[in-house]
């Protein structure tokens, strides 16, 4: 895997840890996210419309529009998820079960095959990614049990989401710039998922997110945008299959931040996890 790819991810993957925090803090948290898209859209369209062409070939409008419907349905499933259960449970089901969707899918539409190494890699990262999201020895099932629960189906709703759209943008950003490509797409899906926004959040809810975001909102909406360009980037010149696995280390990051800044507990557990997904991510590289 090409070392631009892996800092392009690294990077993404810090911006997405963060914005999901402050969505989660928020008390409407779908109307958080499309908020600050929304804004997020109006800064970065400028540039994009002063430096590339928005002409959408042909071939890309089916992807574009499918693409679209995967991330409002993303957008809907991970804040129900949110509100249902922990992020803790929530972002490690979702971000860790979308690897393994990718690899089945890029292989089953994109026609991506990977040495064995990359699959190794994979699944290094995805046990890593499942340590580091377990509490404590005594909770190794904890993850499996909770599938049972609304949160976690709707995480592992948000992770078929994920896979969905990560698998589609591969095929769009071959076929046109990738932050055209994202421009067209996240118009797309604000336009789409804004009817589900005021009726699952209320009107006056909506109306007050926006009121009271302040420099979270902005700042969580310059990311989740922001890293979707670094993703995209990536998809440009690695297979699908890596860039999703590689991704997966937001949740590591988001379990540093829970130790270094809230308290969490950062053990023996999570200490392993952390040390196989950096083994995963070397397993990558070497195998790309």
């Amino acid at each position: 895997m090409p070392p631009q790819a892996i800092a392009l991810i690294l990077l993404s993957a810090v911006m997405h840890a963060a914005w999901n925090g402050w969505m989660k803090g928020s008390s409407s948290r779908l109307a958080y996210l499309w908020w600050g898209q929304v804004l997020a859209i109006g800064l970065y369209a400028v540039p994009i419309v002063l430096t590339y062409s928005l002409a959408v070939p042909a071939p890309v409008w089916p992807v574009l529009a499918a693409s679209a419907v995967c991330e409002t349905g993303y957008m809907i499933a991970i804040a129900r998820a949110y509100g249902l259960a922990d992020m803790s449970l929530v972002y490690p089901l979702a971000r860790g079960s979308a690897p393994a969707f990718v690899t089945l899918w890029s292989g089953l539409w994109l026609g991506e095959r990977l040495p064995w190494a990359g699959y190794m890699g994979i699944a290094l990262l995805i046990l890593g990614l499942y340590l580091v999201s377990l509490p404590g020895a005594g909770d190794l099932l904890r993850p499996l049990r909770a599938v049972a629960t609304p949160g976690a189906r709707w995480a592992l709703v948000a992770g078929v989401f994920i896979a969905g759209y990560s698998t589609l943008d591969k095929v769009g950003v071959s076929q046109m710039p990738a932050p055209a490509y994202t421009l067209w797409t996240f118009l797309a899906m604000n336009i789409a998922c804004a009817p589900a926004v005021f009726w699952l959040d209320g009107r006056s809810n909506v109306a007050a997110t926006v009121r009271t975001g302040g420099w979270r909102l902005l700042t969580g909406g310059i990311f989740v945008l922001g890293a979707y360009f670094l993703v995209l980037g990536a998809l440009s010149i690695a297979s699908a299959s890596y860039v999703s696995a590689v991704r997966g280390v937001s949740i590591l990051l988001g379990a540093l931040w829970g130790w270094r800044f809230l308290g969490e507990r950062f053990g023996r557990l999570r200490l392993i996890g952390a040390g196989l997904m950096v083994v995963g991510l070397v397993t990558l590289a070497v195998a790309g």
